[in-house]
């Protein structure tokens, strides 16, 4: 839960920072198996959607697993996206750039 909370925190501070309209903040909270999923959007063009789960471990606990993307454009106008998966192997992003496979 902590990676929810820090990329709700850094998406709030993204949309402060560039002062965009939140056009779009659709939040569930978790099911009573962990399970969560959000969105938001801005004016602006940024965008994140995360979704996360509780899955077994190799030592039977449950662990925290979490898929979402995030895009916004950077100062020279070029669109970053970027799809991620967070889980016991750590934070794995995946950069998209257009016309990128």
């Amino acid at each position: 839960m902590k990676v929810l909370f820090v990329l709700l925190i850094v998406s709030s501070a993204l949309h402060q920072s560039h002062g965009d309209d939140i056009i779009r903040n659709d939040f569930e909270v978790p099911d009573a198996d962990g399970a969560y999923k959000w969105a938001l959007q801005t004016e602006g063009g940024i965008y994140h959607e995360q979704r996360g789960s509780l899955q077994p471990s190799d030592s039977g606990a449950p662990s925290l697993v979490v898929e979402g993307q995030y895009q916004y454009t950077a100062p020279n106008g070029q669109i970053i996206h970027v799809f991620y998966r967070a889980d016991k192997n750590g934070f794995q992003p995946n950069l998209r750039r257009p016309g990128s496979t």
